[in-house]
């Protein structure tokens, strides 16, 4: 029989010796090559899966280290006003909400991440409720304060003793 000539390639009969198939060819330097990318593939998602898995910690690291900042920033503004000896005499007369309300206010100007401060009786009525909104800074109407005496977060700051803190869970404001 005669060669056939096809793809460039000299193609005889199958099965008579010395014959040669392009396809074991073609599969001889094909499958090692597929192996070689699926192996560098696997490898780079690897890297890239330990990338994004260490980016993703140094993240919550860095949010954490903020985190803690704020609560240390937020512990330090409640012991300044918890221990400011004029905002307590006052707190004693007839105009203690309107000078707890211009302190909070104040505080409140200088703090941008503030949302809301409010202040709670003993009885865990609010007194005094400052709010952030896109208009700015604004004391909430006597008529709009509310009862928080059945939150966990005042349940449990009214058994801490006197000058304690406690940093409760996060309770979303809505």
């Amino acid at each position: 029989r005669q060669p056939v000539q096809g793809f460039g390639m000299r193609m005889m009969n199958f099965g008579k010796p010395g014959t040669y198939l392009p396809l074991a060819g073609f599969l001889a330097l094909a499958v090692p090559l597929v192996a070689l990318i699926a192996l560098m593939h696997t490898l780079d998602r690897g890297v890239q899966r330990e990338q994004w898995r260490l980016h993703m910690a140094a993240m919550v690291a860095d949010a954490s280290h903020e985190l803690t900042a704020d609560f240390h920033e937020a512990a330090g503004d409640t012991l300044a006003l918890a221990n400011d000896s004029d905002l307590i005499h006052h707190l004693s007369g007839e105009d203690s909400t309107e000078q707890l309300a211009r302190r909070f206010e104040t505080l409140m100007r200088y703090k941008p991440h503030y949302c809301q401060i409010r202040f709670l009786d003993p009885q865990g009525m609010e007194k005094v409720r400052i709010n952030r909104t896109a208009a700015g800074v604004a004391q909430s109407p006597t008529q709009d304060l509310q009862d928080k005496s059945q939150r966990d977060y005042f349940i449990e700051a009214a058994q801490l003793p006197p000058g304690a803190m406690r940093i409760s869970r996060l309770d979303l404001n809505m």
